[in-house]
């Protein structure tokens, strides 16, 4: 059984529902149900939304052109619903791109929709009451910081939000992963329909609204947009050009044993060596005489000893390694040396 505060509230919405009505365009009074045609839809589905609060009765436009502020081209509260509903069920959506994949039921998007609205203004008249709160200095209410504030994730619509706002609004019990792909179309369709109001071809009378301030909020609080902080950008230190001076590398062996080995083919105890090393710029490999792009600005690393028609070289018997020290790490760095054959 109701209780006499729920059916107090319940008077208070019929009386509402029917006000709005009588005064405006944009309500209908009637039942919501599959059959009814999308242009009452519309509007009964608006009304149910704004019935809650007698104050919307007392200040109504009395239809779409009256709806607008001409001097910010945006929409008024009352009408933010009727407007994107006359884009997503009676006008084609255009600006929307076609996807491939099951098409949403787009009565059930709108009343997603409606539903946050409802949901993020009973959120901001709690915020408003516990900061009168606070002001009067009730002991019911820690502090300011346990408001919802900007930049925060309990500005955030979840699905959770809009399972319980749906049971409030619609009288009706659903899961929260019932709303898990209905978030998912609506992050598709308000970003192209807040784009085709930007575009300014929708005009209502002599008015042309391209703004519409609480679909945007919608869309901000199921993106989590509120929450997104710009990263700190770091001052990055400028490029040092790598040194190209020679270099040397001591030639040693992989272990004593063979030292012995090699060095003994000569008949004389040589001491070790070393080979100097240039750093030299990457010449081109085309016809052209052009280097190619992702070879530009690169060096070779080439042993300064002029081995054809001094040396006669039968075997690669070892190989180099060179190790290189920087004072930052890079990501994809490759050396290539050119080895003495």
């Amino acid at each position: 059984m109701a209780s006499s505060t729920d059916r107090g509230a319940q008077i208070v919405q019929e009386v509402t529902a029917r006000r709005l009505s009588a005064k405006s365009d944009l309500f209908e009074h009637g039942k919501i149900t599959p059959a009814t045609k999308e242009y009452s839809f519309i509007r009964r589905l608006n009304t149910l939304v704004h019935a809650g609060s007698q104050a919307w009765a007392d200040n109504v436009p009395a239809n779409l052109e009256d709806a607008i502020r001409a001097d910010k081209k945006e929409s008024r509260p009352q009408a933010e619903l009727v407007l994107f509903g006359h884009w997503l069920l009676l006008e084609g959506r255009p600006g929307l791109q076609k996807t491939s994949g099951k098409t949403p039921d787009y009565k059930e998007i709108l009343k997603c929709v409606a539903a946050c609205l409802f949901g993020l203004r009973s959120r901001e008249r709690r915020a408003r009451n516990k900061d009168r709160l606070v002001r009067a200095g009730s002991t019911d209410v820690v502090n300011r910081s346990s408001l919802p504030r900007p930049n925060s994730r309990k500005q955030d619509i979840t699905k959770h939000d809009l399972r319980d706002w749906w049971a409030q609004l619609f009288d009706e019990s659903r899961k929260a992963s019932d709303f898990d792909a209905k978030l998912k179309s609506m992050r598709r369709l308000l970003p192209a329909y807040l784009s085709h109001l930007k575009s300014g071809t929708v005009t209502h009378g002599s008015k042309s609204v391209t703004k519409s301030p609480e679909i945007h909020a919608v869309l901000d609080a199921i993106s989590g947009e509120k929450d997104i902080q710009p990263a700190r950008q770091q001052a990055q230190p400028l490029p040092v050009p790598a040194k190209t001076a020679p270099f040397s590398i001591p030639l040693s062996y992989s272990s004593p044993a063979e030292k012995i080995e090699y060095r003994a083919l000569s008949g004389k105890d040589a001491p070790d060596t070393n080979l100097e090393y240039r750093c030299l710029p990457v010449s081109p490999t085309s016809r052209s005489g052009k280097t190619r792009p992702d070879r530009s600005g690169r060096i070779v690393l080439a042993p300064d000893a002029a081995i054809r028609g001094n040396y006669k070289v039968e075997a690669l018997i070892d190989r180099i390694a060179i190790l290189v020290d920087t004072k930052e790490s890079l990501n994809n760095a490759f050396c290539c040396a050119d080895a003495p054959m």
